[in-house]
């Protein structure tokens, strides 16, 4: 992993995630070492937690709220609340526009599936991108909180086989929330596009999502966005970056990423877009311009 480790300290010392973190448990992965069952008391002793060397490569954090985040077993942890949770993860060998705009298709496809046929409101959604292969999507909606596996699933059903023409009576979520998708229940409704989610992500109670505004280690950030934002979104820019400065990059790929035409060879870029290239193995920086 090729990261810029005093501004990584230099992040984390001053990162907000934008969640209660006393009521979450964490994991860090730090090289082949898995940690989790981990409890803060506020922010800031998270923050000094991640900014301390060894710098953890992963952050994650639970889909689930509890009054005791440490205990090891889950029975003890006490969970109040399950957040309902969808992962967007697409396959590829590195991020650029084309793959970029792919990703923002299926996250406006569960946007509008969530947002219409669900009838969740954009104030009960949260987005974020989720570091490298796509987005994560977080309902608050109090109907949708504490669904059991087998609701879940049933939601996952819906938006993943295109064959699913019919909802169940049984699924309390839909009896009288969604006025247009009630009055088809038991008859046969239009097929719409399958969203790309992970099943699993989604079934799990006791899911565990990477930190948001954490950085990934292909050295990008999982920033929070808003639906408003989506359009726009680069991992790439300015306003996602958390590292400044441009430098020279000897690149071993021609492409576009961040609206940078990228040719083999040497080329001035944001560090944001060379470390990322550089973690993926598709070139080298030669020299920071800071």
């Amino acid at each position: 992993m090729i990261l810029m480790i005093h501004e990584l300290i230099e992040y984390y010392s001053k990162f907000d995630p934008g969640i209660s973190v006393e009521h979450y448990e964490f994991a860090v992965r730090r090289g082949n070492k898995f940690v989790r069952h981990l409890g803060f008391k506020s922010l800031e002793e998270l923050r000094r937690y991640l900014s301390r060397p060894p710098i953890p490569e992963d952050v994650y954090r639970s889909t689930y709220i509890c009054l005791s985040p440490s205990s090891q077993d889950m029975d003890e942890k006490m969970i109040k609340m399950t957040e309902l949770f969808f992962e967007i993860d697409l396959e590829f060998d590195y991020l650029n526009d084309r793959i970029l705009d792919d990703m923002k298709f299926e996250l406006w496809k569960l946007v509008d599936c969530l947002r219409y046929e669900f009838g969740v409101s954009e104030s009960d959604l949260k987005i974020n991108f989720s570091g490298h292969r796509g987005f994560h999507v977080i309902v608050r909606d109090k109907d949708f909180i504490n669904l059991d596996q087998d609701q879940r699933a049933e939601i996952v059903e819906y938006m993943t086989n295109p064959d699913c023409r019919y909802i169940k009576e049984s699924f309390v979520v839909f009896r009288g929330r969604l006025s247009r998708i009630s009055r088809l229940i038991g008859h046969s409704i239009e097929k719409f596009s399958v969203i790309k989610i992970d099943p699993k992500s989604s079934i799990d109670i006791h899911r565990l999502k990477r930190l948001e505004e954490s950085i990934h280690p292909c050295g990008l950030k999982a920033s929070v966005i808003s639906i408003d934002e989506i359009d726009e979104f680069s991992p790439f820019i300015q306003e996602y970056s958390w590292i400044d400065g441009t430098c020279l990059f000897d690149s071993k790929i021609d492409d576009v990423i961040g609206g940078y035409r990228i040719h083999r060879g040497l080329n001035r870029l944001p560090i944001i877009i060379a470390n990322y290239l550089s973690n993926r193995g598709l070139g080298e920086i030669k020299k920071i311009e800071k």
